[in-house]
């Protein structure tokens, strides 16, 4: 299980259960991510996953896990224009960037690596 602790509004941070909720670990990210907020969390297999994050200078980044959680890498780090927050696990192992009002649904089918609008089926807002 892959969640957003939001206990502060202002912050989330990420935590996994691999026992079905009975314990929860943080999710620790590369510097200078460390104590960034978490806006995204999905999993496309239970071991395979991503988080989207920003630091303190709001410059956007996505790591990626291929061993469930215990490790962390950089994806992609952008200076603007991030998936809209909320991400999901989309077919296959793509995943989905929710929309919001000015950006549409947007999906990866590369890892993160690039999100382009998602067709077909999706409209209005995800989250």
């Amino acid at each position: 299980m892959w969640l957003i602790d939001r206990s502060n509004l202002d912050y989330g941070s990420a935590r996994i259960s691999r026992d079905r909720g009975d314990t929860w670990h943080p999710v620790i990210l590369p510097k200078p991510f460390e104590a960034a907020d978490v806006t995204g969390i999905a999993s496309t297999d239970g071991r395979t996953g991503y988080i989207v994050t920003s630091d303190e200078s709001n410059e956007w980044a996505i790591f990626g896990t291929r061993d469930g959680g215990t490790n962390w890498s950089l994806i992609t780090r952008h200076s603007a224009n991030p998936p809209s927050g909320e991400i999901l696990p989309g077919p296959g192992t793509s995943i989905i960037s929710t929309s919001t009002s000015q950006i549409p649904p947007m999906i990866s089918k590369d890892g993160g690596l690039t999100f382009t609008p998602a067709q077909g089926g999706i409209s209005g807002n995800l989250d």
